[in-house]
């Protein structure tokens, strides 16, 4: 599967994920207002679904969960829900595709230019000397680091999930049997090795986004550039 670079198994996976969005705009939609039914008037910002964050304090948890209510964090456990199933196949099984196509699309253009008696492709007026391990590099990189990208996305994404239903679980559970939200030691570590999970996953989208549009930058030269015909023979 891992290998899979089919357009028809792009559109599947890129229309679930797609649709996975939506629900979660529809969703957090129904949670903004369950918010309101209990009475909250503060900044929808604080409200934002954990998932959607660059990190948060046991505060900025505290008051999502409460504001939201019992009605709005079973929405929430519905997103997560969604998160991992349909929505983490779908971005996983797309960004699959696009990884394994860029990098045989670099792997090939590598090839050519070592094959060629003058160095292969390259940017007009020459430059091989650095352009042949450029390609080389960038090959070399989508197959060991782009291609398995969005499976390590997908685990650490997972991880992430199951850390914010645990959170959702126990303020429920807190809320009902004590009629208090958690707090303690314990409730804050456990918010900041969720938050720490959550500034780890967008560090990767960030780093992951900007490594394949500068691999792709890459095999765009190459394919504009072209082969360039061997030097006449002696």
């Amino acid at each position: 599967m891992y290998a899979v670079t089919s357009w028809p198994f792009f559109a599947v996976c890129a229309g679930a994920a797609a649709a996975s969005l939506a629900s979660f705009d529809l969703l957090s939609n129904e949670m903004l207002a369950a918010a309101a039914e209990n009475g909250f008037a503060g900044d929808a910002t604080a409200l934002q679904i954990l998932d959607l964050r660059g990190g948060y304090s046991a505060e900025d948890v505290g008051t999502a969960l409460g504001a939201w209510g019992a009605k709005g964090r079973a929405l929430y456990l519905a997103i997560e829900a969604i998160d991992v199933t349909a929505y983490m196949c779908g971005y996983r099984g797309a960004f699959l595709v696009l990884m394994n196509r860029l990098a045989a699309g670099l792997a090939g253009a590598a090839a050519a230019a070592d094959s060629s008696q003058d160095g292969g492709a390259g940017p007009p007026g020459g430059g091989d000397t650095l352009w042949r391990p450029l390609l080389g590099s960038a090959a070399a990189f989508a197959c060991g680091a782009l291609v398995p990208m969005p499976v390590v996305l997908a685990w650490i994404d997972g991880t992430e999930g199951v850390q914010q239903v645990g959170l959702t679980l126990w303020y429920s559970a807190a809320e009902a049997l004590a009629g208090v939200a958690p707090s303690g030691a314990a409730w804050e570590a456990a918010v900041a090795a969720a938050s720490g999970t959550n500034m780890f996953k967008w560090g990767c989208v960030r780093g992951g986004v900007a490594c394949m549009l500068a691999a792709a930058a890459v095999l765009a030269a190459a394919v504009a550039a072209g082969p360039r015909p061997k030097p006449p023979s002696s």
